[in-house]
């Protein structure tokens, strides 16, 4: 909105939003906001699972996860009924914690984050390696692995962590969960771009960044391909449980990310292993 005020000589508003971008781009404001460094832990067969989540951006805000929709009938009608929202538990004021999904992407796809911070460590960390655990004693260590991952699958990025109570539940009684697991073109290619500028930068994080840019590049594009072929359309999101392709059947912008994803704009630097391939 600057560039576009300055590029329209919109003077009353140069300096507004100026001073927003400014303040929307400081970094330490967004770690004092939206970062949490507490470790949550989640009780399973009874073992003690420490999910790499715990590091993350988060909304903050009043919250409460215990809400229940509760059917009443409406007087004069006994077949037609309201749905209300009763809550359980008051909404305690903190970071939303219990929803690992875009929104705690966002940072990173808007390249907000030092290339040399620890914040844009952690974030590639849950992406590259979403299953990692602590101090887990099983014999059945891979089936609880598989229980807990967060966004990665091999199709992209799942809209929100499998870990989280809102994960494929439904938003009202007539709104399915839209933004609730399935994989959406349109983040994932935010996602990439971003993987694509860390990777071009020197830091601690480069190769991470360069390896899952690739990694996910690859999976996105591969199902992209086999759906197109299957079906003769690409998708605006994806099943990420399937890799099926989601309504609607054509989608202009997911048109445009997708073909721009298979082509070569999406090379880190100028190294042969970084070039990526058209499918």
């Amino acid at each position: 909105m600057d560039r576009l005020a300055h590029l329209f000589e919109e003077e009353k508003h140069k300096n507004k939003y100026a001073d927003q971008a400014s303040v929307l781009g400081d970094y330490k404001e967004l770690i004092r906001l939206h970062w949490s460094d507490s470790k949550k832990t989640l009780d399973l067969v009874l073992l003690k699972l420490y999910l790499t989540f715990a590091q993350a951006f988060f909304d903050y805000g009043r919250h409460s996860d215990k809400l229940l929709l509760i059917k009443k009938p409406i007087p004069g009608s006994p077949e037609q009924y309201l749905v209300e929202r009763s809550v359980v538990h008051e909404p305690k004021l903190g970071f939303v914690e219990d929803v690992y999904g875009y929104n705690s992407l966002f940072p990173l796809m808007l390249r907000l984050l030092p290339p040399e911070s620890d914040a844009l460590t952690h974030t590639l960390s849950s992406l590259v390696d979403p299953e990692v655990c602590n101090n887990v004693q099983s014999a059945n260590v891979d089936i609880l692995f598989s229980l807990f991952k967060l966004m990665w699958t091999e199709y992209g990025l799942r809209s929100i962590s499998r870990t989280s109570p809102y994960y494929d539940a439904r938003n009202t009684e007539h709104d399915p969960p839209y933004w609730r697991g399935y994989i959406w073109i349109n983040i994932n290619y935010m996602v990439l771009s971003a993987l694509k500028y860390y990777g071009s930068l020197p830091g601690p994080s480069q190769t991470t960044a360069q390896n899952t840019f690739l990694e996910l590049k690859r999976n996105i594009v591969t199902n992209m391909a086999k759906e197109f072929n299957r079906t003769g359309y690409i998708w605006e999101h994806y099943d990420d449980k399937t890799g099926q392709g989601r309504a609607p059947l054509f989608s202009v912008r997911c048109c445009s990310v997708g073909a721009r994803m298979m082509s070569s704009y999406d090379v880190i630097g100028s190294d042969d292993e970084l070039v990526s391939h058209s499918y």
